[in-house]
């Protein structure tokens, strides 16, 4: 089976991935490696550094508050680091694969190069509404389990529809073609059909293709 380059088959990918740092178990002082989008090990599981707040105590150090998000459980937490403590990054596996369909609540991945096919819950997948068939994705997997999908900051999508009746500071709801019914607010100038392209860290519309 062979999997498409972008979500539109009739166009190439224009769009790369945002890098990704593969970390074997390292440990770093905070104030270096605590930021956002991190990677840390917290009681043995991977977490997503989603915010931080930076300031100091008195006379003493300073320290980092950050915002963690489980990537295993979905769930957030606090946490409160002295800038010269030591934190484990994550020890990750990332590969290339092609998102293919969708069964029950399962996603099916095939990896680029094996061909072999991956299933992930749906559920677990931040950015699942964005999946559409044929889309290349890459699959991060921490102590062999797959834990998040990367998708390319900026991709296409063809408009399914729009609904003109519900309109908000000169936006609208759009439907996106080919995803489990994903709607963001595009600006009233779009129509049916028509190519744009989307944020798919922020969901957010970008311009016109």
């Amino acid at each position: 089976m062979l999997c498409l380059r972008s979500a539109i088959s009739s166009r190439p990918s224009r769009f790369a991935f945002k890098s990704s740092v593969i970390c074997r178990g390292l440990k770093e002082k905070a104030s270096k490696a605590v930021k956002p989008r991190a990677l840390l090990v917290v009681d043995n599981m991977a977490h997503r550094v989603t915010k931080i707040t930076q300031g100091k105590r008195g006379k003493g150090g300073g320290f980092i508050k950050a915002t963690l998000k489980n990537l295993c459980t979905g769930f957030t937490h606090e946490s409160t680091y002295t800038s010269d403590e030591s934190v484990e990054l994550a020890e990750l596996d990332i590969r290339k694969a092609c998102f293919s369909w969708r069964e029950g609540a399962d996603l099916v991945f095939l990896d680029n190069q094996t061909y072999e096919e991956i299933r992930v819950k749906g559920e677990d997948i931040e950015k699942e509404k964005f999946l559409v068939e044929g889309s290349d994705a890459k699959l991060v997997s921490f102590s062999g389990n797959v834990i998040d999908v990367e998708l390319p900051k900026v991709a296409e999508f063809i408009v399914e529809s729009v609904d003109s009746a519900s309109t908000s500071l000169g936006n609208m709801p759009a439907l996106l073609r080919g995803t489990s019914g994903c709607t963001i607010m595009v600006p009233l100038f779009i129509k049916e059909k028509d190519v744009i392209r989307v944020n798919t860290e922020e969901g957010s519309y970008v311009e016109r293709a």
